[in-house]
């Protein structure tokens, strides 16, 4: 049986600590405030690379709310006036990459087979070279990233671990859940769970 998980990949244009306190002002404006775990609502990981350009993100939630990966990969995208995508590994067979740039949605990119899930099989969905070329890793090309999306893997995580690379995403972070994340928390200083909770309003 193959996996299914959910993540946002986030483009990082500052420092760890700007990162953290621009994620904070997103919940923020969201109606909540950070908590400890005993108190959360919600439960999010984030992962840094150590390229120090990527933060992947995951959320306790992402389970049972695919939705919430566009919304946060989209609002993410919007606030922090950079680039990120939503991915959705779907039962190890594909992924559907939806990627943000600012407030707007710009590619939307199938890795692996999505035919039998209604998805058709054509170059629409394989990337559109204007929107991921300037997120590729220094002395990287789009040409590596088209042919690794277009191999024919047994499981998409395969593609997905080697695409990782090419963009500057830490590879073990790309094909990572929530609790894979939260497995390693404890020894992987790059790895920071956050917790929130609802603010109360007087």
């Amino acid at each position: 049986m193959g996996r299914f998980f959910s993540s946002v990949q986030i483009k990082s244009n500052g420092s760890r600590e700007q990162f953290l306190k621009a994620f904070c002002d997103l919940m923020i404006k969201r109606g909540l405030a950070t908590c400890s775990e005993d108190e959360a609502s919600v439960s999010y990981i984030l992962a840094f690379s150590e390229s120090g350009k990527w933060v992947t993100l995951t959320c306790e939630a992402y389970r049972d709310d695919t939705n919430r990966v566009k919304t946060d990969a989209r609002q993410t995208a919007a606030e922090m006036k950079t680039s990120s995508f939503g991915m959705e590994v779907v039962d190890s067979d594909f992924a559907l990459l939806q990627l943000y740039k600012n407030s707007s949605a710009a590619d939307t990119v199938i890795v692996g087979d999505g035919t039998g899930y209604g998805f058709d099989d054509d170059d629409s969905r394989k990337g559109k070279r204007e929107c991921w070329e300037e997120l590729l890793a220094s002395g990287k090309t789009w040409e590596q990233l088209s042919e690794i999306w277009n191999k024919d893997e047994v499981f998409v995580e395969d593609a997905l671990y080697e695409a990782a690379s090419v963009l500057g995403i830490e590879s073990k972070y790309m094909v990572s859940d929530y609790d894979d994340l939260n497995g390693i928390a404890d020894k992987d200083t790059n790895v920071v769970p956050m917790f929130f909770k609802k603010k109360i309003t007087v």
